[in-house]
């Protein structure tokens, strides 16, 4: 029995070192390397992001254009690059946006994860916050499926706006069905904690 203990104990001490360093290497990685990068000038993978194209090209930005946002260009051929070469302090912004969006509420979810295995630990299955803190997995994983992708398309076509690639440059609006899938799963098993809470309250008081 004690050795069972043991093992049970190991394993979540296990899974909570897990979330924790998942929680912190997002943390670095996708919120805060986009802030140092959108703090001072970026250069290699912040000045470019994937998009969709109509045809193979490769267009400079016409210096005319009236609007002094740098050289904007796009190679490839359907799935390309769109390169902002210099970006400025609003184009950083608009590059690393999504990114920095999802990496904060990826910390927020794991956050609520790792509090909902801490109480997991101690048999306390039904505590009232877990009710709270299902919500907010579900919440941000709602947001990460549906907004993140329409802050990438809103994004490029503030980044392409008023140079000549703008016509080139095709952004679908990509909702990610399965992460939308899992938000409405966590939201019905927090409802189904809500009620499990409401009946472990009601037994305790009969005894």
């Amino acid at each position: 029995m004690n050795d069972t203990t043991w093992w049970a104990r190991l394993n979540n001490r296990a899974l909570e070192l897990i979330i924790g360093l998942g929680l912190l290497l997002v943390a670095f990685a996708d919120v805060l390397i986009p802030l140092v990068a959108i703090a001072g000038p970026a250069s290699g993978s912040h000045d470019v992001r994937a998009v969709h194209v109509r045809a193979t090209t490769e267009i400079p930005d016409a210096a005319a254009s009236g609007f002094d946002r740098g050289p904007v260009s796009v190679s490839g051929t359907d799935h390309a690059v769109l390169n902002i070469a210099d970006p400025d302090l609003i184009e950083r912004v608009l590059l690393l946006l999504p990114t920095l969006t999802r990496g904060v509420l990826v910390v927020v979810m794991l956050l609520a994860v790792l509090h909902l295995a801490q109480t997991f630990q101690v048999r306390d299955f039904f505590a009232a916050r877990n009710t709270r803190r299902l919500r907010v997995i579900a919440v941000t994983l709602f947001l990460i499926g549906a907004v993140v992708p329409a802050l990438d398309v809103i994004t490029t076509h503030l980044l392409v706006s008023g140079h000549d690639v703008q016509s080139t440059v095709w952004t679908p609006y990509d909702l990610k069905v399965g992460v939308v899938f899992l938000a409405l799963l966590v939201g019905g098993a927090s409802e189904a904690f809500r009620r499990g809470t409401r009946l472990h309250a009601d037994t305790e008081g009969l005894v």
